[in-house]
């Protein structure tokens, strides 16, 4: 194109500063979920969950040893949950299991001759009440942990998907349709997330949040280089 060309068309005008704050704007739906896998999968800290009667049982950890006859003394929490040294070198009560029979009152005995079993009733978090991730809804803890991993994973795969897909896309079908569509996967995604009976509604979520975000992205780039011109 000549510069003569270039000269009758114009520089940059408010048709091109309108076109980049809608697409800045287009940043915004996006924005909330784009590193909100972080507290969406936050753990707090964790342990089985028993009933017990707190008038009979003390509610207050008290852990004794007693060297010469090697038994334990126990009540509250420890009466029912054994403990363990986490990878700091700290004891703490067990995570993932608890004692299949539990102890109350003075009652001695050598936990080593109590079995233990995995968290049949669930667990019970170490938070506030008004603290909720999807980990404590879905028990994302031991056995399942894997989920947290497996969903920043995901949603880092659907950012790649995106970024490789979303030029072609918008050439293919028209960069109007391809950011509208985008936008409209941003906003359906996270519904899905905050509804979803499921983890595996949790996963899909993010996985179509990364595709969309990133080809949005690369849609509102071009337009924007396009807008320079």
């Amino acid at each position: 194109m000549s510069t003569l060309k270039l000269n009758d068309i114009g520089a940059s005008g408010v048709y091109q500063v309108k076109m980049s704050l809608l697409l800045f704007n287009t940043t915004l739906v996006s924005s909330i979920l784009l590193l909100g896998s972080v507290y969406i999968l936050y753990t707090p800290e964790h342990r089985c969950y028993v009933q017990y009667n707190a008038s009979i049982v003390n509610t207050r950890t008290t852990l004794m040893r007693n060297n010469e006859n090697n038994s334990t003394k126990q009540s509250g929490p420890n009466a029912f949950i054994p403990t363990e040294v986490n990878k700091d070198g700290d004891v703490i009560l067990s995570q993932c299991s608890r004692y299949s029979q539990s102890i109350t009152g003075n009652a001695s005995i050598s936990s080593e001759n109590r079995s233990t079993i995995y968290c049949d009733q669930g667990w019970e978090y170490t938070k506030p009440d008004y603290v909720q991730s999807a980990t404590t809804e879905f028990n994302l803890v031991c056995k399942d942990a894997f989920h947290n991993p497996l969903a920043t994973t995901l949603q880092m795969g659907g950012y790649m998907i995106g970024s490789l897909i979303g030029g072609k896309v918008s050439d293919i079908y028209g960069r109007r349709k391809a950011i509208l569509v985008s936008m409209g996967i941003n906003i359906f995604c996270p519904t899905l997330m905050a509804f979803t009976p499921h983890v595996v509604g949790l996963h899909i979520g993010l996985f179509l949040f990364g595709i969309a975000t990133t080809m949005r992205a690369a849609t509102a780039n071009v337009l924007c280089k396009m807008c320079r011109l």
